[in-house]
């Protein structure tokens, strides 16, 4: 079996029980191959196309003298002509058939697998799923961390402001935004997590089981989870790779960027101005608009 996709995307097929589904699609640019997954969580159904049947394939369709990089091109815009244009049929040998339509007809044929097959299959699902959630996990670690920085750097502000001005101005922020008090005050972790289940038991224990079922998994396949196959190695190399190149950008619109000239910068500061009374006023004598005042109070 193939890597699986890191996208999953929801379906119900009317002609399937049960009918609530996840399908993704893989394109593997470095191995040019292709793999197709469907399941409702009862059986598995999948096409796996080698990089010679993918050639066979576009062949038989017209296109001819496709080399790897247009073929990536290829599975690029049938990537993104779904789910808008993909439509699924039941053959009668209970295989299903996934087209996408996006002016060439694209066809997978998707078969149930054996047993062994859908063991393996599953086993990947989960580990993806394992693999997703440790990936949550350390970004909402790295959460706490940011927002206690923050919080250091709020209450630094706020101590100097009441020196300055007082408290009252804060007091009567809170009365009005009584809602969100919660959230303004210092971060803890263990009321914060106290809160939220309580919000989200509150939320769930209103739908049914098979409401609750559903959003489980709806949610979970939402986030597009780039280390769910745990190739670590090779996202790290990317991830690194454009943000190398988006440096290199910004230093190249850094060194091409013409600064202004001081005695430019000077003259348009003291640039005058001809009254109607006649009288004749520098711009820097001119009085400067008061600022507005920020936030809600």
């Amino acid at each position: 079996m193939l890597a699986l996709p890191i996208k999953w995307i929801p379906v119900k097929l009317q002609f399937l029980e049960p009918e609530e589904c996840i399908y993704g699609l893989n394109f593997d640019t470095e191995q040019i191959t292709c793999g197709f997954y469907l399941t409702n969580f009862e059986q598995i159904w999948s096409c796996e196309l080698t990089s010679k049947e993918l050639f066979e394939k576009a062949r038989e369709l017209g296109l001819e003298g496709l080399n790897d990089n247009r073929l990536i091109d290829l599975f690029k815009t049938i990537d993104e002509n779904i789910p808008q244009k993909l439509d699924f049929e039941l053959e009668a040998d209970q295989s299903i058939t996934a087209s996408v339509d996006f002016g060439l007809k694209w066809s997978f044929k998707l078969v149930v697998n054996d047993p062994q097959q859908s063991i393996n299959f599953l086993t990947k699902l989960n580990f993806q799923n394992f693999a997703n959630l440790s990936h949550l996990q350390y970004q909402n670690e790295k959460l706490k961390e940011n927002l206690g920085v923050k919080d250091a750097y709020i209450r630094f502000l706020e101590l100097n402001f009441k020196h300055s001005h007082g408290d009252d101005a804060m007091v009567k922020y809170k009365k009005n935004n009584n809602a969100v008090v919660n959230s303004i005050e210092k971060f803890d972790p263990v009321e914060w997590e106290r809160r939220v289940n309580k919000e989200y038991a509150k939320e769930r224990s209103k739908l049914p089981n098979k409401k609750n079922w559903r959003l489980d998994v709806e949610n979970s396949i939402f986030f597009n989870g780039i280390f769910a196959n745990q190739n670590y190695s090779s996202v790290a190399k990317s991830l690194f790779s454009k943000s190398n190149t988006t440096q290199a950008i910004t230093s190249k619109k850094r060194k091409n960027s013409i600064d202004v000239p001081t005695s430019m910068q000077s003259k348009s500061n003291t640039s005058a101005i001809t009254h109607n009374d006649g009288t004749i006023t520098n711009n820097s004598d001119s009085p400067k608009p008061k600022r507005k005042k920020l936030g809600q109070l």
